[in-house]
C-alpha cells in the first residue's frame, strides 16, 4: 500500500468498525492521539521549543483525523507552548472548495489562560472578517469555528472571559475534579449542549494522563513513533507517580509504517 492507502486503510480500521453507540453513550465517542519518541518523551522540557516527532505523512494522517470527528481536545499547555491552528490545512480541499472540515477547538484551561494573541483565535476572527465582508472567494473558505474553552468555576479572570465572549467564543465553568477539570463533566456538556459525536484529544502529558486514567470513556488510541531519541522531555504521562493498576492496556492492537513513523493503534481495555 501507498502512504494514502495506507491511511485510508487505518481510518476504516478505527471508525468504520467501531462499536460505539453515540445515541446510549452520555459522552461522545473518543479518540485519543499523542506523538512520541523512541524514548518514550511526548515533547521537550516546559518552555522549549516545540518538538516536530512526525514526519509529513503522519501530520496528513493526523490532519485525516481531524477531518474525521466533529471536535479537536487540547490542555492550555500545549495552547501557550506549541500555539497550534488545529485545523486540516493539509488536506486538499482545504480553503479550495473541497469537502473537508475543520475540528471544533476544545480547550481544557482551568484558570483561562487562554492567549489574546493565539493562532486559533486570530484565525478565527479573520475568517469571520472575510465572511462578513463577502471577499473575494469567501464561499470557499473552510469553516473555522470559535474555540470552546472549559474552566474551573470560581478561578478564572472574569474579565478576559467577557473579551474572548465577546468575540463569540464559548467559555463554560465546571468544577474541578482534584486539581484538574472533570473530563466526564467536560464530555458531557459536549455532547449535550454542542452536539459533539466525536473528539480527537491530542493532548499534552496532563490531558492524556486524565484520559488514560479514565480509560472507559476512551474508545480508540492512536500512537506515533517518531524514529528519534531526545534524552530528557515530557513522558505521555508527565511528571510524578501514577499507580500502574490505574491505567489500560490496549486489545486488538495494529500497528503500521507511515514514511518514517510507526503508528499504533488499538482499544483500551482494563481487563
Amino acid at each position: 500500500m501507498n502512504q494514502e492507502e495506507k491511511i485510508k486503510y487505518l481510518l476504516e480500521e478505527i471508525y468504520n468498525n467501531s462499536n460505539f453507540n453515540f445515541d446510549k453513550s452520555p459522552y461522545p465517542e473518543v479518540t485519543l492521539t499523542y506523538a512520541q519518541t523512541l524514548d518514550g518523551f511526548i515533547s521537550g522540557m516546559p518552555n522549549t521549543p516545540p518538538l516536530l516527532i512526525s514526519g509529513k505523512e503522519s501530520m496528513l494522517m493526523t490532519h485525516c483525523l481531524r477531518n474525521k470527528n466533529d471536535a479537536i481536545m487540547i490542555g492550555i499547555g500545549t495552547l501557550l507552548n506549541d500555539n497550534p491552528q488545529l485545523n486540516v490545512r493539509q488536506l486538499s480541499g482545504f480553503n479550495n472548495g473541497g469537502d473537508v472540515r475543520n475540528p471544533q477547538p476544545v480547550i481544557l484551561d482551568t484558570k483561562l489562560r487562554f492567549p489574546l494573541n493565539c493562532k486559533l483565535l486570530n484565525n478565527y476572527k479573520e475568517y469571520k472578517l472575510n465572511v462578513e465582508q463577502k471577499i473575494n472567494g469567501y464561499e470557499k473558505l473552510t469553516e473555522i469555528k470559535p474555540p470552546i474553552i472549559f474552566v474551573a468555576e470560581g478561578l478564572y479572570d472574569l474579565k478576559k472571559a467577557k473579551i474572548l465572549k465577546d468575540y463569540g467564543i464559548k467559555i463554560n465553568e465546571i468544577k474541578c475534579n482534584g486539581s484538574q477539570l472533570d473530563i466526564s463533566k467536560v464530555l458531557e456538556i459536549l455532547k449535550s449542549t454542542y452536539n459533539i459525536r466525536n473528539v480527537m484529544v491530542e493532548g499534552g502529558a496532563q490531558v492524556i494522563r486524565s484520559f488514560l486514567m479514565n480509560s472507559q470513556i476512551i474508545q480508540h488510541i492512536i500512537i506515533t513513533i517518531g524514529p528519534l531519541y531526545i534524552g530528557n522531555g515530557v513522558k505521555a504521562l508527565g511528571f510524578g507517580d501514577i499507580e500502574k493498576n490505574s491505567l489500560p492496556h490496549l486489545e486488538h492492537v495494529q500497528s503500521l509504517t507511515l514514511g518514517q513513523d510507526i503508528i499504533v493503534i488499538g482499544k483500551p481495555t482494563m481487563s
